[in-house]
């Protein structure tokens, strides 16, 4: 079994800024009331982000960012979101 999968080069509604890696932008998939319902459930949980070091993770002065992984409930949230937007007419 192959460790790599082809990845498509272009995404319909997708702005593609760059192939290797892939890095494309997809706007209007979800409304902005379910973009800041997503943003309120991460901010109990958003960290500054580190860098790993070879004594572990650690926040880092060159680091100035924060994020948090919403993880796979935050993932069907979104997709759910998506899926109806994509059908709404």
């Amino acid at each position: 079994m192959s460790e790599t999968i082809q990845l498509k080069s272009t995404y319909e509604g997708a702005e593609v800024y760059a192939t290797d890696p892939l890095v494309a932008v997809r706007s209007n998939v979800i409304s902005p009331i379910e973009c800041a319902y997503l943003i309120e459930l991460a901010k109990p949980h958003i960290k500054r982000a580190g860098v790993v070091l070879d004594d572990g993770y650690k926040p880092s002065d060159g680091r100035t960012g924060s994020n948090h992984w919403g993880g796979a409930a935050v993932s069907r949230l979104y997709t759910s979101f998506a899926s109806q937007s994509s059908t709404a007419t």
